[in-house]
């Protein structure tokens, strides 16, 4: 496995409002959070979240950037899409001093934002399902079912919007990631077949993980119901 820092850089997508370096601070923001998160080294409301197993590197997908594009441009609002069919993470700054920083300052600043809601309310369903609403923009960001994230940052009329997309949801109750270790050699990155593991994260360049991740549901589902019945046992 290869230990050194991974730094993605050179997206291009056309038709958006951002810059390849501007892609390339988003996209690392996100895998920083979630190598952290495998590695068990992302603070909790008490403690750090357990590590994980399995947790997949994003990339940068820009589909997911044009729809969030074609969002910002139907209302500029910090409104989330109902009913959802990707994931979606949105902060809103009006104050100019903040807006004069930059993109990549915002950038950064809205990632940090959409992370804190697991340090002021904390992770605490022992099965580390998504069970708390609140942890709704965490759980987009730790969710283990996302490969890909495109995002825009849209200057409106008093306000500027970054806005993320996610290639998969996260429903009430469903499992947020695999506890475990983080990986260290290419066969432990088994959600993905030929996957491989760079720097804690597995990374995979496949398309639609629909029908596997269907199956590793049915798998999760499954062991917390025998873990609940094996407590009501004792």
């Amino acid at each position: 496995m290869n230990h050194s820092p991974r730094l993605i850089s050179g997206t291009t997508c056309t038709g958006g409002n951002l810059t390849p370096g501007q892609r390339t601070v988003l996209l690392n923001m996100h895998n920083t959070v979630r190598r952290k998160i495998a590695r068990g080294r992302a603070n909790n409301y008490r403690g750090m979240l357990p590590g994980a197993s399995n947790m997949y590197e994003l990339n940068y997908d820009c589909t997911l950037e044009a729809r969030a594009v074609q969002r910002n441009q139907r209302g500029c609002t910090d409104s989330i899409e109902y009913p959802a069919r990707y994931g979606e993470n949105v902060q809103t700054y009006v104050d100019p001093n903040i807006i004069a920083l930059g993109v990549n300052e915002m950038s950064k600043d809205a990632v940090a934002q959409w992370y804190y809601p697991v340090i002021y309310f904390g992770q605490k369903d022992p099965q580390n399902r998504y069970t708390d609403t609140r942890l709704h923009t965490f759980v987009n960001l730790a969710n283990y079912r996302n490969l890909k994230v495109g995002c825009d940052v849209a200057t409106c009329v008093g306000r500027t919007i970054v806005r993320c997309y996610y290639d998969q949801t996260v429903p009430l109750n469903q499992i947020v990631y695999t506890t475990g270790t983080a990986c260290t050699a290419d066969n432990q990155c088994t959600t993905v077949a030929g996957s491989t593991c760079t720097n804690f994260l597995c990374q995979s360049t496949a398309g639609s993980l629909g029908c596997e991740f269907r199956r590793l549901s049915r798998i999760h589902q499954f062991a917390a119901a025998s873990l609940a019945q094996s407590k009501k046992q004792r």
